[in-house]
């Protein structure tokens, strides 16, 4: 059936491990949460290239694809906010970016409006600098079994922290502005196009 293609399948599985990965970094289990993490923010960076080489794009693909990468985000963000490994006002600028898309959804859905969803140059900065925030705040305790292990050894992860917080903040940012404008005009227009 068209529902169980690779890609949807890799949804499900993106969805499936968020709450392993929770438990994991909740428990202090680091090396466990990193290598979770790591596999949900490939199955979120492949889906789409096999979806689109291999044709296997579908209705349920193009709902499950945003909706396992706000589940992963919101969870994974949440979590180490709590855990203080990821400052709590960039938790809060994704959550809230994330909600006002659910919300935007559910309004078009109400209205009976049809929304083809079509993610911009924009927002996949903000996914790739969302991801990388979440490895680089995990990697200095997720990669401690390894030997020798040193500040030295983890430099690129602790200089590149920074770099990725504000590149997350900045694209979350700006693409929750970008989201609200598209959703202002669908509402006006009964249509969408980039």
């Amino acid at each position: 059936m068209a529902r169980f293609t690779v890609p949807n399948i890799l949804c499900f599985v993106r969805i499936f491990l968020c709450p392993f990965f929770v438990v994991a970094a909740a428990r202090g289990f680091w090396k466990e949460a990193f290598i979770l993490f790591c596999i949900a923010a490939v199955t979120d960076m492949v889906d789409g290239s096999i979806a689109r080489i291999f044709k296997q794009k579908s209705n349920l693909g193009a709902f499950l694809d945003p909706m396992a990468d706000k589940i992963l985000m919101a969870s994974a963000f949440i979590t180490l906010a709590i855990l203080r490994l990821i400052p709590f006002w960039l938790a809060l600028v994704v959550f809230l970016r994330d909600l006002m898309i659910v919300i935007g959804l559910i309004i078009f859905k109400a209205k009976r409006i049809k929304l083809v969803y079509k993610p911009t140059f924009l927002s996949k900065m903000a996914t790739f600098f969302q991801i990388f925030a979440l490895v680089f705040a995990l990697a200095p305790r997720g990669l401690s079994f390894l030997e020798n292990n040193s500040t030295e050894h983890l430099g690129f992860f602790i200089k590149g922290f920074p770099v990725m917080l504000g590149g997350a903040f900045f694209f979350t940012l700006v693409t929750g502005l970008q989201y609200y404008q598209i959703g202002l005009r669908i509402l006006r227009t009964g249509s969408y196009e980039n």
